[in-house]
């Protein structure tokens, strides 16, 4: 995948040479955003790549570019997660380590900068070996044996509401997002509306409500 070429690339590069922004420094909730990193990185790329002289340079220059960016990335992550364990330390004492998974956490660059804060709180980081943060199937099996274990199980769908007869009437919830739990207040932000932030709803949904409301 991606994230496995990019860090064997940033192997070979100097993180030191093409400086690149950690993302949301004024940001000061838990929220992670790779948006403008991810934008600063093509600009650098297109600034620096064309003027290679060699495919020698132009691949020095991507692996330059690929360690800036893998260093940016983790110290992003380090800085949130810092604020994640300072709010938790005051709302939830008893937490006792830090978990990282799935595909993230098969990074050894993200393993060590989350170490490092989890060394500074005194609080062990638990990670997955890193052959079952890559197959999305097993990291599913994997947190529902974790919460059959706690007896944390609800019951399967009965055959009746799942036949044809009640299909119409019964539901089945379908998760999908898995929360951890109740979201800090102190992390909530509050979103201005569509007009003052100049966004619009799709004509897609307009589309589809208009044709509800023919319908009611």
């Amino acid at each position: 995948g991606g994230g496995k070429a990019l860090e064997a690339l940033a192997l070979e590069g100097d993180p030191n040479r093409f400086p690149l922004p950690v993302p949301m420094q004024r940001k000061k909730n838990c929220d992670f955003s790779f948006a403008g990193l991810k934008t600063a990185t093509r600009l650098m790329l297109e600034k620096h790549v064309d003027d290679a002289a060699s495919d020698d340079e132009t691949r020095q220059i991507r692996a330059d570019i690929a360690a800036s960016f893998q260093l940016s990335a983790v110290r992003h992550l380090q800085q949130r997660t810092r604020l994640a364990l300072d709010w938790v330390a005051e709302s939830d004492p008893s937490v006792t380590n830090l978990v990282v998974a799935g595909g993230v956490a098969a990074n050894l660059q993200v393993r060590k900068g989350l170490g490092e804060v989890c060394e500074e709180r005194g609080l062990p980081l638990i990670c997955p070996p890193p052959r079952l943060c890559t197959d999305n199937g097993v990291m599913v099996a994997w947190a529902g044996l974790e919460r059959l274990h706690l007896g944390l199980t609800e019951p399967p769908p009965s055959v009746e509401q799942v036949s044809r007869e009640t299909a119409d009437t019964e539901e089945i919830l379908i998760k999908p997002r898995w929360p951890l739990g109740e979201k800090d207040p102190r992390g909530i932000v509050k979103s201005k509306g569509m007009k003052q932030k100049r966004m619009y709803p799709s004509l897609t949904l307009i589309g589809i409500h208009g044709e509800l409301e023919r319908i009611a």
